[in-house]
């Protein structure tokens, strides 16, 4: 489920044609022989990387959708990276619950829904084990090119599911069967609820709230990395290869803008896509994976994307939780160039062992560059078996 058309494919300005010419033939050249099998190639063809761009006009608001990514609004910190603090965590959720975390809104649903894809083809999600159980999806991943047949009732569609950052219309849509698809704007995210029970769907609705200075797994809505342009390292350096014992933390994933809002934008979501809190055994697990990378940048290719995109539209914050006090890990791994983790004395190579320790079923990468295949590939065909 690798993108394998990159936003680092796209030429910046329109008079650098020349240049992505030869980007384009230099990447053929080198990933023809990766090339992925021509059946089930349409699946892999389109993907979600969008955000929705909330314009207020003056009969209203509506939702404009954005083809780029979210732009974020930068928190003021000291330092290069911004002191690192102790990540306020809110209340735990109702018992048989877990809370889920998107731009800036977060809400409960039951701990046995999996995690899909946000605009999923109901007609193949039952093939998807993640979605063929009530589901909470996110505008990240790639997703059938194939249209499903119109005219169908929600209860015969049968999926049901979350949407963060949602293109359906606001409103509600019932059936005969007793079936409820309704959308609210949540802040700067429309989110769709589709279930056979409208009671379980407005109770979700009733725990949704804005994430302020955390959610409830400790990640900010913003981080400094998600908005740097250069090379942004941690703003309290540190060694993870010397041991210090490490008692739990956090990983949150941020998008990363291209571009400053446009002049009809009032806002865009906030930068944080996914996240989750690490127990103390996890986060060991973090930090010994990290330590015995090798130093160094790397699997890097930067001959297959422009300069311009080689840093990626997507990073990683791992917060560990040592004896010191709070501290960050950068993970950068979704362009083409500058791959690895930084602790702010050492960038060492992404390795297998570190992408499993950091990335699960719910907060996988989005997409990456065929250099990146042998790392993250098998993560993704695991959550499909």
């Amino acid at each position: 489920m690798a993108d394998r058309t990159p936003p680092d494919a796209v030429a910046p300005d329109a008079g650098s044609d020349d240049q992505v010419v030869a980007v384009l033939e230099r990447t053929l050249a080198a990933y023809a022989g990766q090339a992925p099998p021509a059946i089930g190639l349409p699946e892999r063809v389109r993907r979600t990387r969008r955000r929705r761009t909330v314009v207020r006009t003056a009969t209203g608001i509506c939702a404009a959708l954005a083809v780029a990514a979210a732009i974020v609004v930068p928190m003021t910190l000291s330092g290069g990276g911004g002191d690192v603090s102790t990540p306020a965590v809110a209340d735990q959720p109702a018992d048989g619950w877990r809370w889920e975390s998107f731009g800036g809104v977060e809400l409960q649903v039951p701990t046995e829904w999996g995690t899909g894809i946000t605009d999923y083809p109901w007609c193949l999600a039952d093939r998807e084990p993640q979605m063929a159980v009530p589901y909470v999806g996110r505008p990240i991943g790639a997703i059938p090119a194939i249209g499903c047949p119109e005219g169908v009732s929600l209860s015969a569609a049968g999926d049901r599911f979350v949407w963060f950052d949602s293109h359906e219309p606001l409103g509600t849509t019932t059936d005969d069967a007793g079936w409820i698809r309704e959308t609210r704007q949540i802040g700067d995210l429309l989110v769709t609820i589709q279930l056979d029970d409208p009671a379980l769907a407005e109770r979700i609705f009733d725990s949704a709230r804005l994430v302020e200075a955390a959610d409830s797994f400790g990640c900010a809505p913003d981080h400094p990395l998600a908005a740097a342009r250069g090379d942004l390292r941690p703003g309290v350096a540190w060694d993870v290869a010397a041991g210090e014992a490490v008692q739990g933390g956090s990983v949150c994933r941020y998008d990363v803008p291209d571009g400053p809002p446009s002049a009809a934008e009032t806002s865009r979501p906030r930068a944080l896509t996914g996240s989750r809190s690490l127990t103390a055994e996890e986060a060991v697990a973090i930090r010994d994976a990290v330590a015995a990378a090798p130093a160094g940048s790397g699997p890097n290719d930067p001959a297959s994307c422009v300069a311009e995109y080689a840093r990626g539209d997507e990073v990683v914050v791992v917060t560990l939780i040592t004896e010191s006090g709070p501290r960050e890990l950068f993970v950068r791994y979704s362009g083409c160039d500058f791959h690895g983790v930084d602790d702010g004395t050492t960038v060492r190579t992404m390795t297998p062992e570190i992408a499993a320790s950091v990335f699960d079923a719910a907060l996988l990468p989005s997409g990456w560059s065929g250099v990146m295949d042998d790392i993250f590939g098998p993560l993704w065909e695991a959550q499909r078996q």
